[in-house]
């Protein structure tokens, strides 16, 4: 008996540090917000301008894990073997993270309905020879298609806790924090990770079949995968069209911009009329003078003037983000990527474009993704020409003056047509650069595109 509670004593070495490891889209940074609650904050790892994560294990998880726990949310990965910046930074903050050093444990984020591939990044995970666990996502489609996955020869050969994971409500949370404090993670590798490209595809080829086996616990499981991506595939016949894609996607652009205007005005107004009423009681009850002066049209004015913006740059954001949930966002990527092509871009700076239209800064800190050096530089030039949100104040005064009384759909097509213009400017500037800067290698445009799904409106909101 005391040598048993001995030995499990030893196993139950919690870890202090973990980190998120998995491809673009597998519903790592959705796994992270539940472990930490969303009460991450975000730094800048020292000499690149590269962002990752890192939170608290949230406090309504500490029954399951009696310990402190930090959790780190690393760039999306395809690979070990580093191809891009962002690449870079998420195996150097396993080894060398300034704020935990190095981590104590691995915990890889897999999606299930692109298991054959994903699983790739495991066993070079499993290769690293840190303690590790899977998680395996999606598991909401799967119950869903009633799909079975053989964990037991996938625990077989990797060695390690596998847990399902529903991204939408929670389930196998409690499992996964449970595993976390299981890991004996006494032995952590000091030697950084060496990629043997010469068996990279005999290990792409064992991993594909590894994800078959997994599969086969029951004989159609996949045939119902394939059927997942079936309402995805039919709605990108009409989305990635190229003639009707792009035509779809200046509609949903417009959208975005109208409902500036026509979802914003009631909370604009009401805004207004709330600062508008303070002023004037103000004015009514205090004594004429300079301090009434200065409360009523200084201090209440000018807060007013600056938080009646709020609305649209609240929208402008929510609905970037719900287009990015809903999947379409890397539809546009795509879709944008021949245009794009003719400037020198290619549609991986769409998204970093796209995010300079909220702020700059960012935007030039996700062109970390851009793996030709060229392209970064062409991307980080034009984006100081898009129309951030701190010109939004500006533009919608000016709009509102010269439209008023009329349609929100008049203003919504001018500060379109405001925004299709520093695009257009942009493309311009682009042109110029890419016939200036020194051709290197072709790049090859590369995203994952993730299924349709519906966003989640709490972390939106939030």
């Amino acid at each position: 008996m005391n040598m048993h509670a001995t030995m499990t004593a030893e196993k139950k070495h919690p870890a202090k540090s973990i980190a998120l490891v998995g491809s673009p889209n597998s519903g790592k940074t959705t796994l992270y917000n539940w472990l930490t609650a969303s009460s991450f904050k975000t730094v800048n790892y020292p000499g690149a301008t590269v962002e990752y994560s890192l939170g608290q294990l949230a406090n309504h998880l500490h029954p399951w894990y009696d310990n402190t726990l930090q959790v780190m949310d690393t760039p999306g990965t395809y690979s070990l073997h580093p191809k891009s910046a962002d690449e870079v930074v998420t195996l150097k903050s396993i080894y060398e993270n300034p704020q935990v050093g190095r981590v104590e444990a691995i915990l890889v984020v897999v999606d299930a309905t692109q298991m054959d591939r994903h699983l790739v990044l495991a066993q070079q995970v499993k290769e690293t020879g840190f303690p590790m666990m899977i998680v395996i996502t999606m598991a909401d489609l799967l119950r869903k298609k009633q799909i079975e996955l053989d964990l037991e020869s996938l625990q077989a050969h990797f060695q390690c806790p596998i847990v399902m994971f529903d991204g939408i409500m929670g389930a196998g949370l409690k499992e996964i924090v449970q595993e976390l404090k299981d890991l004996d993670v006494r032995n952590i590798p000091t030697k950084p990770y060496v990629w043997d490209e010469a068996q990279q595809e005999a290990k792409i080829k064992s991993m594909e079949a590894l994800a078959t086996k997994a599969l086969q616990k029951k004989p159609d499981a996949r045939e119902r995968i394939k059927q997942l991506s079936l309402t995805t595939e039919k709605l990108d016949r009409i989305f990635l069209h190229p003639v009707l894609g792009l035509v779809i996607f200046f509609l949903v652009m417009f959208g975005v911009f109208s409902g500036l205007f026509w979802i914003a005005a009631p909370f604009m107004d009401a805004i207004d009329t709330g600062f508008s009423f303070l002023g004037e009681q103000l004015t009514a009850n205090f004594p004429e003078g300079l301090l009434a002066d200065f409360l009523a049209n200084g201090l209440i004015a000018s807060l007013g003037g600056v938080l009646i913006f709020i609305p649209q740059i609240f929208i402008l954001f929510f609905l970037i983000g719900a287009l990015e949930g809903s999947g379409y966002l890397a539809r546009a990527a795509t879709l944008i990527d021949r245009p794009f092509s003719k400037s020198g871009l290619s549609g991986r700076s769409f998204v970093p474009l796209l995010s300079g239209f909220a702020c700059a800064i960012p935007a030039l800190m996700a062109t970390r993704n851009i793996p030709s050096q060229r392209d970064r530089w062409i991307t980080n030039f034009i984006i100081p020409l898009m129309t951030c949100s701190a010109r939004l104040p500006v533009y919608a005064l000016l709009l509102t003056f010269l439209f008023h009384g009329q349609s929100a759909w008049k203003p919504g097509f001018a500060l379109a047509l405001l925004y299709m213009a520093a695009l257009f400017v942009g493309a311009i500037a682009a042109l110029i650069l890419n016939k200036f800067l020194p051709k290197g290698t072709t790049s090859l445009f590369m995203m994952e595109l993730p299924i349709y799904r519906r966003p989640r409106w709490k972390v939106l909101f939030f």
